[in-house]
């Protein structure tokens, strides 16, 4: 009975160690990784509701006027849906944020899945883009 005793003591305290070192830990997504988040969530919805403006607002003025034609055409043209996969900061500073991201747009029937490099920076504490590669 003594063996089965010190079995059973054994058994618990290794069981109560192996139960301590598989806590489950949470990762608190960074401040850039919570901007990034939101432009490219503001992107999406501007695509799947087809509003050029708002898609326009997510870029740097200069940006958004090179590319403000072709964007209202393409909106007017096309169904258009966006579907964002994921990303991953590559870099980021006081004023801007570089990220890869994977995403898909569907334009009528047809898909087109990209990956890109991005160049954000931060106007009036928003991320805008001003670059895409």
């Amino acid at each position: 009975m003594r063996k089965f005793l010190f079995l059973f003591l054994f058994l618990i305290l290794n069981s109560a160690a192996f139960c301590q070192e598989r806590r489950i830990g949470m990762i608190v997504p960074s401040d850039e990784q919570n901007e990034v988040e939101d432009l490219l969530s503001k992107l999406k919805l501007s695509v799947c509701n087809e509003d050029s403006r708002s898609y326009l607002s997510c870029f740097t003025k200069d940006l958004s006027s090179k590319i403000k034609k072709k964007i209202v055409l393409q909106f007017m043209k096309h169904d258009m849906e966006m579907e964002i996969e994921k990303f991953e900061i590559l870099d980021s500073g006081d004023d801007f944020v570089e990220f890869i991201a994977k995403y898909s747009i569907h334009e009528d029937s047809e898909i087109r899945n990209i990956v890109s490099s991005v160049l954000a920076k931060r106007h009036n504490d928003v991320l805008l883009i001003s670059k895409e590669e």
